[in-house]
Parts: structure tokens; C-alpha cells; sequence
């Protein structure tokens, strides 16, 4: 879901920075209209609608900046975070598992010496001593591996809960603060319009 905000974020930049390029364009093709009319108020009309237009595409262009670096920075930075979180949790399980096996087969070897010592086998019992101290060792390898990933993964949700969750909730409410105060001056450049047009004759 994350990922697929990422991807609907980087198609709305992209349909602004389009959204930018035709407000230029169709400003522009506007002024050169504007410049042949005849009727003083409607060419007047016409000018002020390329302004318009040029005011809108740098809005637009406002609001591209915001979604890429406010919007889709963000959004980044949490993918980053949870594909962290997962292969802490991943490596996690890995070694938890290793752990388990390196127990069962201490206990395999724990079980094959006293097999061996009942039988009267020295040559294998020393054998089996040997295997014993290895994987003793092995087996505190892996609890300490366990208990260290542990940590580490445990402060990082407590970095994430206290800090990452308060960075990303100040950066929605900037980016939507923009919004809001991009489609104000939206709606400011249109009502400052709208009364060259209505002394159209």
C-alpha cells in the first residue's frame, strides 16, 4: 500500500509538472491573442487571462515542488523505515531458527555421548565431547546474536514511535497546509479575473 503511494505520488507530480507546461503554453498563445483583438475590453480580458494562466502554471509549479519533495520524501522515508523494520524482523526470525536447530542437535549430541559412554565407546565419547563444545558454543552464539538483534530492533520502534511518527505527521500537515494555501491562491487569481471579464462589449 505504502509503495503504491509512493507511485500515485510521482504520477500527481508528474500530471502538475504537465499541469505547469500548458498553463505556460496556453498564457502564452493568450498574450499573442490578446495582442490582435480589436475590442479594447475583450483584448484586455484576453491579456489579463494570460496573466492568469502564467499565475496559475506558478502555482502548479508550486504545488509539484510540495509533492515531490514534501509528499514524496516523506513517503520515502516511511518506505525505508518499514523495509528496515521487515529485514530486522526477517533476520531476526533467521537467527531464531538457527538457535532452535543449534539446541536440537546439542541435544542429539548430548544424547549420542551417553549412548556412547553406556556402551563402553571411549574413542566416540571424546568424539561426542568435542561435538558438544562446539555446539555449545554454537548455541551461545546464537542467543547472544538473538538477544543483540533484539535490542536493536526494540530501539528502533521506540525511534520510530517517539521521533519518525512525529516527523512524518509534521510533514502531512506542512504538505497539506501548502495545499490548502496553493488552491487559495487558486481561487485568488480567479476572482481577480473574473471582473475583467464581465465588462466584456
Amino acid at each position: 500500500a505504502v509503495v503504491s503511494t509512493q507511485s500515485t505520488g510521482d504520477n500527481i507530480v508528474a500530471d502538475r509538472r504537465d499541469l505547469v507546461a500548458k498553463s505556460a503554453a496556453f498564457g502564452a498563445s493568450c498574450l499573442h491573442l490578446g495582442e490582435g483583438e480589436d475590442n479594447a475590453s475583450l483584448r484586455r480580458a484576453i491579456t489579463k487571462l494570460s496573466e492568469l494562466e502564467n499565475n496559475l502554471s506558478t502555482v502548479h509549479s508550486e504545488m509539484a515542488d510540495s509533492d515531490l519533495f514534501v509528499f514524496g520524501e516523506t513517503v520515502k522515508d516511511y518506505i525505508s523505515i518499514i523495509q528496515a523494520a521487515k529485514a530486522a524482523f526477517d533476520e531476526r526470525v533467521k537467527t531464531f531458527s538457527v538457535w532452535e536447530s543449534s539446541q536440537s542437535t546439542l541435544a542429539k549430541k548430548r544424547e549420542a555421548k551417553n549412548k556412547a559412554t553406556l556402551q563402553g565407546k571411549a574413542d566416540r565419547v571424546a568424539q561426542c565431547d568435542e561435538d558438544i563444545r562446539f555446539w555449545e558454543g554454537k548455541v551461545e552464539k546464537c542467543q547472544e546474536d538473538f538477544e543483540v538483534i533484539s535490542k536493536n530492533l526494540k530501539e528502533e520502534i521506540r525511534i520510530f514511535e517517539e521521533i519518525w511518527v512525529r516527523d512524518i505527521k509534521e510533514s502531512a500537515i506542512s504538505y497539506f497546509q501548502k495545499l490548502i494555501d496553493c488552491e487559495n491562491q487558486i481561487v485568488g487569481h480567479w476572482k481577480e479575473f473574473l471582473p475583467e471579464a464581465k465588462i466584456i462589449n
